[in-house]
């Protein structure tokens, strides 16, 4: 009785909080939004940077204009935990503010305060969470069904606690005074970290002839329509997106309608070498394999 008590007025809670609205792309309305628009300014420029920007500003003027808008209320309808009360509630409102904060200015006090509420509220969290399967496991001691249900509920659950703000130290050992420097020193980390494991590879021991070198040699046809068309489909649809976020399946919606600037751009970048810098960026996630996560 005292659970369901709590977990109502939680979710009394959740219903307070206002809806937001998020935004989804109408891939009919894109499709015909680049069907309709003229690409011969893409299409005539001889610089592929220059068409490439040019392309790319358009494209995600028709990507905003074939955006919908509605209304969310996920909050209302979210679903509490049953061992999470109002207080706990309050208790994680709080540690995300301190979190919120934490990020925008670090400091070593601020720091240690944070992780000393954010370890208290985890085990406070936990304690409620044992109980709560403690009181289901005896009550449904005696329906085997229920009861391994229960035992799967609790030990297969998806772990939604876990802390992602992770602070790197530098080669001395020592924080970061903003997000920025510690991004920056990730960065370079990754980008000479080939270069360096290169560098440690033990040169042969005799060396191999090599062919005189022949300058202005290399060739390469221009890509067809057919080309690219197999390309775009063969791509997999469920391959992360890049920095701009567009996903495979859209490309693939309109890749008729976007063909002739996107071929006119890649044989350009082929014939002139050129590589626009748009192109150039990169995403890179670093995957935690062990030890220390604040060890780069």
């Amino acid at each position: 009785l005292f659970i369901g008590q709590y977990r109502k007025s939680a979710q009394q809670s959740a219903n307070q909080l206002k809806p937001y609205i998020k935004t989804k792309i109408n891939l009919d309305n894109l499709k015909q939004y680049m069907n309709d628009f003229d690409w011969s300014e893409v299409i005539k420029e001889k610089n592929p940077e220059v068409a490439t920007t040019i392309f790319l500003t358009t494209f995600n003027e028709l990507l905003t204009n074939a955006a919908d808008s509605y209304i969310i209320h996920a909050k209302k309808h979210k679903k509490i935990k049953c061992w999470i009360s109002n207080g706990i509630i309050t208790s994680i409102k709080r540690r995300d503010s301190m979190k919120k904060r934490l990020r925008s200015g670090y400091s070593l006090k601020l720091d240690a305060e944070y992780k000393e509420y954010r370890n208290t509220l985890n085990k406070l969290i936990q304690k409620q969470k044992n109980e709560y399967y403690k009181n289901l496991v005896y009550n449904n001691k005696n329906n085997l069904k229920k009861l391994y249900e229960v035992i799967k509920d609790a030990t297969y659950g998806k772990n939604n606690e876990a802390d992602n703000f992770i602070t790197i130290k530098n080669n001395l050992g020592l924080n970061f005074a903003n997000s920025s420097d510690m991004s920056n020193f990730c960065n370079e980390y990754f980008i000479n970290v080939g270069v360096e494991m290169a560098a440690a590879i033990p040169p042969p021991a005799t060396e191999c002839p090599l062919d005189p070198l022949i300058l202005n040699s290399i060739f390469l046809n221009p890509i067809t329509k057919n080309e690219l068309i197999r390309h775009i489909a063969s791509l997999k649809n469920n391959s992360s997106p890049g920095y701009d976020g567009i996903q495979v399946r859209t490309i693939k919606h309109i890749h008729l309608e976007i063909i002739d600037p996107l071929l006119h751009i890649l044989n350009l970048i082929l014939e002139t070498g050129i590589i626009p810098p748009e192109f150039k960026v990169s995403v890179v996630t670093p995957i935690h394999k062990g030890g220390s996560k604040n060890l780069i």
